[in-house]
């Protein structure tokens, strides 16, 4: 099934959402092809070095 661009969109939306809950793993064919993290988990999984984007 092929989504139209609108799908797609508020399916991505959704899940970057859903980062507030923990990683979104973003599949294709039974696989990861993605991972959505949130600026603090990215921060907390690359550590002291990370550099997280100010929120507007």
């Amino acid at each position: 099934m092929r989504l139209t661009a609108e799908q797609a969109m508020a399916d991505l939306h959704k899940a970057i959402e859903a980062t507030i809950d923990g990683p979104v793993h973003i599949e294709s064919e039974g696989k990861d092809v993605a991972v959505l993290l949130s600026p603090e988990q990215y921060a907390a999984l690359a550590g002291p070095a990370a550099r997280v984007p100010e929120r507007s």
